[in-house]
């Protein structure tokens, strides 16, 4: 999830670079079209049908995503069949994260991560990045420099 962010903004940054906010707007909704258009034919996944009970689709959705007959995907239905009742087995309650030690210091640690990742200010500094280095007089135009700083978070 983390990469299509950082894609995002690089996106966003490039495009918006030379081109105004009203046409940045316009272009940037050029990607959503194309996926509502594309992923509105796709089936639901082959794991969610089958715990739902229904395998007949479950199959006809693995030979779509496969492109193989009924017979070439039936060892890969067991197997997420197999998969997915395992998990129902071992289904645990929200009340877990907390009772359990391991699971609370993962939950804490996650939350801690993901605290310090918004709280440390970098998206003050890459939503004014532009700004930045205009009022700080780079030799290079601030929009290629934001654009350089959108690469360098891509690339970490």
């Amino acid at each position: 999830m983390q990469e299509g962010i950082v894609i995002g903004i690089l996106y966003v940054y490039i495009v918006g670079a030379y081109t105004s906010y009203v046409a940045t707007q316009y272009i940037n909704l050029i990607p959503s079209i194309l996926f509502v258009a594309t992923f509105i034919f796709m089936p639901e996944t082959p794991a969610f049908l089958i715990a739902k009970g229904r395998k007949e689709d479950a199959i006809t959705s693995l030979k779509f995503l496969r492109g193989k007959s009924a017979e070439g995907v039936q060892e890969e239905y067991d197997s997420i069949q197999s998969s997915v009742e395992e998990s129902m087995k071992n289904k645990g309650s929200a009340r877990e994260i907390f009772t359990n030690k391991g699971h609370l210091k993962a939950l804490i640690t996650a939350a801690g991560l993901l605290a310090f990742q918004q709280l440390s200010g970098i998206n003050v500094v890459l939503f004014y990045s532009q700004s930045i280095f205009d009022k700080a007089g780079s030799s290079l135009p601030p929009e290629i420099s934001t654009i350089i700083v959108g690469k360098g978070v891509f690339t970490t």
